[in-house]
């Protein structure tokens, strides 16, 4: 079960969380498509702070994922588990 934060980013050093929910999804993908899918849903119900992105925790409530960042997180664990994997 992966859980999705819906924050503030723009003009802040550190996200501010407006809304967290837990998702019955597996993989990043389709929690990727949840929170892109709510996001102006959320939007509606915060309209005073309304966030302007997203983060994404694992179930051991490690974040996997940032909707604002240009390389995701998930892309450097990828990584490391296959220069593990080969080494």
């Amino acid at each position: 079960m992966l859980s999705i934060e819906y924050v503030i980013t723009h003009g802040r050093a550190n996200p501010v969380v407006v809304y967290r929910i837990d998702t019955s999804a597996r993989t990043l993908g389709v929690a990727e498509q949840v929170a892109q899918g709510t996001l102006d849903a959320v939007r509606r119900m915060f309209r005073t702070t309304p966030p302007d992105g997203f983060q994404i925790f694992d179930d051991n409530d490690d974040l996997i994922f940032r909707s604002w960042e240009n390389v995701p997180l998930h892309s450097a664990i990828i990584e490391q588990h296959l220069e593990d994997s080969t080494s």
